[in-house]
């Protein structure tokens, strides 16, 4: 073993695997029972345990049952990456014609702050941090203020949109991807994220709104916009 290395899974976890030299100048990661429980996505420490336990066992007996029927045994969750489609027609170009030129530059600071981030965990707070902005912008008297709760839903959706229509995401494949591109305008958007959250909607699901009320505040105004939002995106 020549280190460690963590690992992001698709469910807003992290696993640690070892690094190992492979022979020829590379490294090759050595996964863990625990480690490949996690990241095939079986939810709970008990259910993790067993299927170790089990692993183990495997292991001693030469190899039976496999780790692949393991898994199915352990009701692992496939993670199948779900292409999304093209943005059209885009809200971007609509949104910054009918806004005001110093919101246009606060819409444009967010899309360049969000692009720039490496990877979906640090997008994930950048853009919760956007959108409660956009919630305590329009909840001040003033030129901004919304008149009803489902105009807040509007802006949190468009103005959402418009920064994912600069990242060129090819595919939901994670769970922060699926939980914005959820809450999207485009409704080819929504279902491809709702359809990648089907299979883990019980479990890593509502683990993950759960610890983020501020994403489920979100989703239920965006809900008032868009009323095919099925309730699982914010209640757990």
């Amino acid at each position: 073993m020549t280190g460690r290395r963590i690992i992001e899974t698709p469910w807003g976890t992290d696993v640690e695997v070892g690094v190992v030299s492979d022979g020829a100048g590379g490294e090759r990661l050595v996964w863990s029972h625990a480690a490949t429980a996690l990241h095939h996505g079986i939810h709970g420490p008990e259910k993790r345990a067993a299927f170790v336990l089990d692993a183990e066992d495997a292991e001693r007996a030469g190899g039976e049952p496999s780790i692949g029927e393991l898994l199915v045994r352990y009701h692992w969750i496939p993670n199948t990456p779900q292409p999304l489609p093209a943005a059209l027609p885009p809200v971007y170009p609509a949104l910054v014609s009918r806004l005001p030129k110093p919101a246009v530059r606060a819409l444009d600071s967010w899309c360049a702050r969000v692009a720039d981030l490496p990877g979906w965990r640090q997008r994930t707070p950048a853009l919760l941090s956007m959108i409660d902005g956009v919630i305590r912008a329009g909840s001040r008297p003033g030129p901004g203020y919304c008149e009803e709760p489902s105009e807040m839903g509007a802006r949190i959706s468009r103005s959402l949109t418009a920064v994912l229509e600069h990242l060129n995401d090819p595919a939901v494949d994670r769970i922060e991807v699926a939980a914005f591109y959820a809450l999207s305008d485009h409704p080819a958007w929504r279902m491809t994220a709702l359809h990648w959250i089907r299979d883990c909607r019980q479990s890593w699901w509502r683990d993950w709104i759960k610890a983020r009320p501020d994403y489920r505040l979100a989703a239920k105004l965006v809900a008032l916009h868009a009323p095919t939002l099925p309730t699982y995106v914010w209640r757990w």
